[in-house]
């Protein structure tokens, strides 16, 4: 019986995060998303982000980001790897399509925008390198 309500809280927390938009903005550190479990599905600025994969120091999410959205200027204390599975990504005034990479060192700012009327449909790396980080831009 404690398992069967327990499955269910863990459905509601899981619909829940789909539907409460967090937001993305300025640092994101490798602290603030290391909690979240594989299969778990967050909304994060409009787009849905779930992970796949899951190290000690990796994290692989399956991202769809709306037609017509716009994922705000952010940076990380670790890499991020996109893989574009379909769609047309944007940054930086630089366009990238299917099959494509696009690689941010840690503490590059990045914004995705999609200004398509389709989903743009990600894999998304995360890799964390536990040693003294020095913010580059003082």
């Amino acid at each position: 019986m404690k398992s069967t309500i327990q499955n269910k809280i863990n459905e509601l927390n899981q619909a829940i995060a789909k539907v409460e938009d967090i937001i993305f903005t300025n640092l994101v550190s490798w602290d603030s998303v290391q909690h979240w479990q594989i299969g778990e599905t967050k909304k994060i600025n409009k787009s849905l982000n779930t992970l796949i994969y899951k190290e000690a120091n990796i994290m692989i999410f399956e991202t769809i980001i709306p037609p017509k959205t716009i994922f705000p200027m952010h940076w990380h204390n670790f890499k991020e790897q996109c893989f574009i599975i379909s769609g047309v990504y944007t940054d930086n005034g630089k366009t990238y399509s299917k099959d494509e990479w696009v690689k941010y060192d840690v503490f590059v700012p990045h914004e995705i925008i999609n200004n398509n009327k389709n989903d743009l449909r990600l894999i998304v790396i995360f890799t964390y390198k536990p040693e003294k980080l020095t913010w580059p831009y003082s």
